[in-house]
């Protein structure tokens, strides 16, 4: 039976979508922000996948995503890369480890073993979520896409970018705690990450010749061992991409 339209004030989005999802009804569930689309043949697809896999819990596609107005089209393989999985902050939104989010789908019992969004995270909700399923469950991706989000420059996640990367790395943090893993492990994958990191950059820079950057990322290098321990530091490396 379908839930009348409910419009009131809350608490945040991650509150609006907990009350949403205690009214839905069904098994496998997800959300649709105001700006995503579905893809043509996406709910049959999901469906097919759920239906044909009963041992099935979670279900990311890919996401094509639109700049507004009039940019061009990206599209993102969705997926978890390494040992660590989502945990490596630091690379995830990138193509192919990734949870686009209006792609992602799931069975509602997992989502109460998870206990929903976190209503304290108003940035990075779904990346908290998916690291709590990633505890839980295996990740079964599909390669069609499912979901278009057109993106706008005054969007949340583009006015607040910094805030959505401290919440990003919180939540990885958190969710390495809960693993039963020691936090300084994770920041020394990281530190194992970043000479690859700069030295991307650093072509890139050369590429274009910009030579200031690219000598302050070469500085940089000797210090990152040292630096990488503080939050600040970190944050101001990592920026989310998706």
């Amino acid at each position: 039976m379908a839930h009348p339209l409910v419009s009131r004030k809350d608490h945040g989005q991650s509150h609006a979508i907990n009350e949403g999802m205690e009214r839905a009804t069904g098994d496998v569930c997800g959300w649709l922000c105001s700006d995503d689309w579905l893809c043509p043949g996406a709910l049959a697809e999901v469906g097919r996948h759920f239906a044909d896999r009963p041992d099935s819990r979670w279900l990311s596609g890919a996401g094509l995503a639109r700049r507004l107005p009039g940019g061009p089209q990206t599209r993102y393989a969705a997926g978890r890369r390494g040992r660590l999985g989502f945990l490596a902050f630091w690379d995830y939104g990138g193509d192919g480890h990734c949870c686009p989010q209006p792609s992602t789908f799931w069975r509602r019992e997992l989502w109460r073993e998870a206990g929903g969004l976190r209503e304290d995270k108003h940035l990075a909700m779904d990346y908290d979520l998916w690291l709590r399923f990633e505890e839980r469950a295996r990740l079964d991706v599909s390669p069609q896409a499912l979901s278009l989000s057109r993106l706008r420059d005054d969007c949340k996640s583009a006015k607040f970018r910094r805030e959505q990367g401290l919440e990003m790395m919180r939540s990885a943090y958190e969710s390495c705690r809960r693993r039963g893993r020691s936090p300084a492990s994770l920041t020394l994958a990281m530190l194992r990450w970043l000479p690859g990191h700069r030295l991307r950059w650093f072509g890139r820079f050369l590429r274009r010749r910009w030579l200031r950057p690219a000598a302050e990322y070469l500085l940089s290098i000797p210090l990152d061992p040292v630096l990488v321990w503080r939050e600040a530091y970190r944050l101001r490396i990592v920026r989310p991409r998706f």
